[in-house]
């Protein structure tokens, strides 16, 4: 009974707590990581998302003040004015 347990392979304390301590702090890395992922784009998203509402409120702004039909070309006049013209 004995040479069995004997022929068990040993493995040491100190290798056990280096593996552990690797996965530990690599789990740790690994949601840390997500984490600021997770945060930096949900903050992307919102900038963009406050960006485009700025946008569309300002075109529409603009185009509530003419008084005559939306067409193409009125359209066009309202957002760039300076489109039609010449720079010298």
């Amino acid at each position: 009974m004995e040479e069995k347990t004997s022929n068990r392979r040993f493995i040491s304390l100190k290798l056990k707590w280096a593996f552990g301590t690797a996965v530990g702090s690599l789990i740790i890395f690994f949601i840390v990581a997500m984490a600021m992922f997770s945060s930096f784009t949900q903050s992307l998203f919102n900038q963009e998302r406050d960006l485009l509402n700025q946008g569309m409120t300002n075109i529409s702004r603009q185009l509530g003040r003419i008084n005559q039909p939306l067409t193409k070309k009125n359209i066009s006049n309202v957002i760039d004015p300076d489109d039609g013209q010449v720079a010298v």
